[in-house]
């Protein structure tokens, strides 16, 4: 009802007249079960396309980015493995061991680009358990990734429960290389079969990277300076214990590369065939 001024006040009322509304047809009648269920179906087709695109978008991220690494700050074994070892120290070491790049001067002393590392480690990420090769244009950005792995492991590959005895065995035996292989030798049969094989191929392929000192001048001590911190380090460090003793451990390192062959003869089943 549209209410005017008093003398424009009218009564609108709609009305059909008999023969309209016999035109129109009624509603037919549809029993409660089968309104329910058409209800339901109506429902249900309107909701799918979204449930669709919902669960297309959960499968693209999900694809897209995994929760955890494969591969750095990951425990050894937890990685995809290649002969024992995880995928990323095999692929690393192969590209590393050709010959155009074993004797490139300053190996493992020269960084590469942090930003192609950084690349090159989210590449490896993503290829996961289907990492089977590794190269990079400048052969310093594997290097460092290599490194990087290395220094990323929750545990260093000498676990820190061992750090002491490869001190301890530095210091009693410098003047008596067969006591010291012996010593060494023990200590790492006390390692995890993990560990000792991925340390007895790392140590074999620093050894055959140290005789292309003469190109690469990477002497077996300046390989036990680049790897030192991240292959044997104490779990609680300060200024004054690293000052004194990464020496040591740096000596003890550099000792095992050079003397790789006889301290590893008895784990020769865990190594691996370089070029």
């Amino acid at each position: 009802e549209y209410m005017g001024t008093p003398q424009q006040s009218v009564s609108l009322q709609l009305t059909q007249t008999p023969q309209q509304s016999a035109n129109i047809p009624p509603s037919p009648a549809i029993p409660l079960d089968d309104a329910s269920k058409a209800a339901k179906q109506e429902s249900g087709i309107l909701k799918t396309p979204r449930k669709m695109a919902d669960g297309l978008m959960k499968f693209m991220r999900s694809a897209l980015t995994r929760a955890e690494p494969f591969y750095f700050g990951v425990d050894i074994t937890a990685s995809p493995l290649v002969d024992g070892v995880p995928r990323i120290f095999s692929v690393c070491i192969d590209f590393l061991s050709t010959p155009a790049v074993v004797q490139t001067e300053g190996l493992f002393r020269i960084s590469g680009s942090s930003q192609e590392t950084a690349a090159l480690k989210t590449w490896v990420e993503e290829k996961g358990p289907n990492l089977v090769s590794i190269s990079s244009p400048n052969c310093h950005n594997v290097a460092s990734l290599y490194k990087q792995y290395l220094r990323e492991l929750p545990q260093p590959v000498v676990p820190f429960s061992l750090y002491n005895e490869c001190l301890a065995c530095q210091r009693a035996s410098m003047s008596d290389v067969d006591a010291q292989i012996t010593v060494a030798q023990n200590i790492f049969h006390k390692l995890p079969t993990p560990n000792c094989q991925l340390l007895a191929q790392m140590i074999q392929f620093l050894n055959f990277v140290s005789c292309h000192s003469e190109l690469n001048k990477m002497t077996a001590k300046n390989l036990a300076v680049c790897f030192g911190p991240d292959v044997l380090r104490a779990e609680e460090e300060n200024v004054l214990s690293v000052m004194k003793d990464m020496p040591i451990a740096i000596d003890f390192l550099a000792f095992i590369i050079q003397y790789s062959d006889r301290v590893f003869e008895p784990f020769a089943a865990l190594r691996r065939e370089l070029p």
